[in-house]
């Protein structure tokens, strides 16, 4: 069904609303949300081209732009980024080898509603901050979680399994309603590349994933991005981004063989 340009001007705030919230250029997602049809759900998002979602690319799909972000990322912890406002925000290691400054940064995390805390970092990497997280959010009334799922530094998961239970576990997160933050230690390699893949698996192709983690990575002060110019960091987390999608399709075809029947 095509939409009339009455429709259209009726749809328009309720779409605008939708895409802030879920920071996606997806069509797609404007049929879950508004209840259209894809040609429907398509003209509408077209509507938001040059303004706050970009043309199609080369494989259709289109990206956010960064006056989306503008208006998404107002308040939030230094060099961290919103992957979907007010439900996943990534960025670098949220604590410090001073326990005090270590804390004085995680009430901060804390202010901004986050309470899901997904650690990508190896044990021994850093100083850990799990306890004084339980300490800042006990005194502050907070309920909070903590997980430490590990990827070797500047490497990708070893297996397919691991990143799906990454997955996973923020979309549990996500469903109990928390606010997840997910980091390494920069939060450049290993947490790009499981935003990356989170995002391919929300329906963008890898190319389009990667375009808007160039676009979130804008965020990140100055000198990160002096230092550190893009995310993921390697080619070979950038390959494992754009190969996620047929990576993901073979391990569920593996795990679920009788849905194949």
């Amino acid at each position: 069904m095509t939409l009339t340009s009455e429709q259209i001007k009726t749809l328009l705030p309720a779409a605008r609303k939708a895409i802030l919230a879920t920071q996606s250029a997806r069509p797609a997602m404007l049929q879950r949300v508004l209840k259209l049809g894809w040609n429907a759900a398509s003209d509408l998002m077209s509507q938001f081209e040059g303004e706050l979602v970009s043309a199609p690319g080369p494989d259709g799909q289109r990206t956010i732009l960064p006056r989306l972000l503008d208006l998404t990322h107002q308040v939030y912890p230094r060099n961290s980024y919103w992957v979907r406002p007010d439900s996943l925000m990534a960025g670098e290691y949220p604590g410090d080898r001073d326990p005090r400054s270590t804390q004085r940064k995680l009430a901060d995390y804390l202010h901004q509603g986050l309470d899901a805390f997904l650690d990508l970092t190896e044990a021994g990497e850093l100083r850990p901050y799990e306890d004084d997280l339980y300490t800042v959010a006990s005194e502050a009334g907070i309920n909070c979680a903590y997980r430490r799922m590990p990827i070797r530094d500047v490497d990708v998961p070893e297996q397919p399994g691991q990143m799906r239970a990454i997955l996973d576990q923020i979309e549990q997160w996500r469903r109990q309603r928390r606010k997840v933050y997910v980091h390494c230690w920069g939060g450049v390699g290993r947490t790009g590349t499981v935003v990356g893949c989170y995002l391919v698996d929300y329906g963008l192709s890898g190319q389009a994933a990667l375009e808007q983690l160039r676009l979130l990575w804008t965020r990140m002060s100055e000198d990160k991005r002096r230092r550190k110019p893009h995310t993921p960091e390697t080619q070979a987390q950038r390959n494992y981004v754009l190969s996620w999608d047929d990576m993901a399709d073979t391990l569920y075809e593996q795990e679920h063989p009788d849905d194949l029947v």
